[in-house]
């Protein structure tokens, strides 16, 4: 069984009264995984140590236009190791995708009537780039908004680029492991980040030195169609041709200042593998009035992860991929309630509850195929969720990104954000139609209960995909109405 995701985000960020834009596109980024043997003397990784964190720290101290933002002479000596700034910006990660998922439920209801699908983690680095170009109100708002209040920018500058670092030496073990050959039962994820910059904009120091590397410099004004012909070709590319078109024609203009595109590809297959002939017509029911047939696979005896939750209302079990870095948490409400009462009662302390309480068993499972694709704006939604200052031209601050005062020149004031497009599909069937790697781990038992515990998804549910070792939800939606259609 394999599956297939890509994600894509679209932030428009426009000039006000000068009509400059920035126009942001992102896909969610690879897994995180937060280890490394650049050790501090506790025996945490320093993050000073590995990426030149005294520069990062000293411009960013320089930069600061108010002295609202915590970063000071003290994080030049003792910058916290990466174990405790990942905790606390993954536990912000976590938070920032709850809320946004209950929101998204409530906002865009036809929307998500046949089901949910998109990547928090794609929308939350976004909201970091933005909050490490940000100065003053702004960014005191996203500090608060994605619980980074108890970091430093210099830390979460320093997080990002340790978390890009430790993500590129993950997809050279997955590419080695492809060219080694390891077989069907693999993992191929790949990822991607680009920072277009218009030709004619002076950037900040130290926005370049955290993106320096990610950085291309394009002729925005000169040869805008062009430029969406190249950047859909990369994103193209890098999606393995399942995201073409990202940019419309006329997107560009020689008004656009800044693209970010980040581009993902995930395929996994499941560690057990289900087996297409076992597949079969089954009922699914919607609601207790409404039910429609579906490909419901089935296996047997899985030995997966399986637990109960009371205080959320739910069945759940958790199927490992190939790689165990990654799994599928699918959480079904009991018969006596709905999918809507468990998004409603969802929240972060419940849900680790949850992960607490599973434990290894032998599970007969069906679940169904399903497919989708999905693009949502989502300016109304961050805007419920607090971060408000970024769509006001009349207080965003974007100062971090260009050398100089840029609030306070003509050319580039008011700029404010505009719009956030988010697109997503997901494709879960039996079928590997690719053999990609990283490490590959067949689950199986010796033996067989007599009564192995059931899971039958044939109602609507919830589903996750997530870094087991960091716990960061990578990709969350509810499947309502199933579709199969590959």
């Amino acid at each position: 069984m394999a599956v297939k995701i890509y994600p894509v985000l679209l932030l428009l960020i426009s000039t006000f009264g000068s009509l400059n834009w920035i126009i942001i596109v992102s896909c969610h980024p690879n897994s995180v995984v937060l280890s490394s043997p650049m050790m501090d003397d506790s025996g945490g990784m320093n993050l000073t140590k590995m990426f030149g964190g005294e520069e990062i720290a000293r411009c960013l101290i320089r930069g600061q236009q108010t002295n609202q933002t915590k970063t000071t002479t003290t994080d030049l000596m003792m910058m916290a190791n990466i174990d405790d700034v990942s905790r606390i910006m993954l536990d912000g990660a976590k938070f920032f995708a709850i809320r946004l998922f209950k929101t998204l439920n409530l906002f865009e209801p036809k929307q998500t009537s046949k089901g949910l699908i998109f990547s928090p983690a794609s929308i939350w680095s976004t909201m970091i780039i933005a909050y490490l170009g940000s100065e003053g109100e702004t960014e005191q708002e996203l500090s608060s908004r994605l619980k980074l209040n108890q970091l430093s920018k210099s830390q979460v500058a320093l997080a990002y680029r340790g978390i890009k670092w430790w993500k590129d030496l993950k997809m050279i073990a997955n590419n080695k492991n492809k060219t080694n050959g390891s077989g069907v039962g693999s993992t191929l994820v790949s990822s991607a980040n680009k920072l277009y910059i218009d030709d004619r904009i002076p950037l900040n120091d130290c926005f370049e030195r955290i993106f320096h590397d990610e950085i291309e410099i394009k002729p925005f004004s000169s040869q805008p169609d062009q430029c969406v012909q190249e950047i859909n070709s990369w994103v193209s590319d890098q999606t393995k041709g399942k995201i073409n078109d990202l940019i419309a024609p006329g997107t560009i203009t020689p008004m656009t200042r800044i693209m970010m595109v980040n581009a993902i590809y995930f395929k996994s297959f499941w560690a057990q593998q289900f087996d297409s002939s076992r597949t079969k017509r089954q009922l699914f029911y919607v609601n207790h009035d409404e039910h429609l047939e579906v490909d419901m696979m089935t296996m047997d005896s899985a030995s997966i992860m399986f637990g109960l939750s009371e205080s959320l209302g739910v069945t759940a079990v958790e199927i490992p991929y190939s790689n165990p870095d990654y799994s599928m948490l699918i959480m079904l409400p009991d018969q006596s309630r709905s999918l809507d009462t468990l998004i409603r009662d969802l929240s972060l302390p419940k849900l680790q509850e949850l992960f607490d309480q599973m434990y290894d068993d032998e599970v007969m499972l069906m679940i169904p195929r399903f497919h989708a694709e999905q693009e949502f704006e989502l300016a109304g939604a961050l805007f419920s969720l607090g971060i408000k200052k970024l769509f006001d031209p009349r207080y965003a601050n974007l100062a971090m990104i260009f050398a100089g005062k840029s609030n306070q020149t003509s050319s580039l004031n008011k700029i404010a954000l505009d719009s956030v497009v988010h697109k997503s599909f997901i494709a879960v069937n039996e079928e590997g139609t690719e053999a990609a790697a990283a490490t590959a781990m067949i689950f199986a038992r010796s033996g067989r209960p007599a009564f192995p515990t059931e899971f039958i998804a044939n109602r609507p549910f919830l589903y996750m995909i997530r870094d087991v070792s960091t716990n960061m939800i990578l990709f969350l939606g509810t499947v309502r109405r199933p579709s199969s259609s590959s």
